[in-house]
């Protein structure tokens, strides 16, 4: 059994770091900069500043916390039926 909030938490944690991650290197070094701009338009206020680059792994922690959860959620009650 999986426990929803703790797989939720694990997969927003690492998706908002790795949201993150990616925005400042798009920053300060130009690599990546086409993707993290590609990312800034699914995320409404993110953009590549410091600021928006927070908003951005903010809206990725929520957004994969929702979709981790409800992973587990689903895998809990379809391996719970025999």
């Amino acid at each position: 059994m999986l426990s929803p909030k703790k797989f939720g938490l694990a997969g927003g944690i690492l998706f908002g770091a790795g949201m993150l991650i990616t925005a400042w290197v798009g920053l300060l070094s130009g690599y990546l900069y086409d993707f993290s701009l590609a990312l800034t338009k699914f995320y409404p206020g993110a953009s590549l500043t410091f600021g928006g680059s927070l908003l951005g792994a903010a809206f990725g922690f929520v957004y994969a916390f929702i979709g981790f959860f409800a992973f587990a959620w689903l895998y809990n009650k379809l391996h719970g039926k025999k």
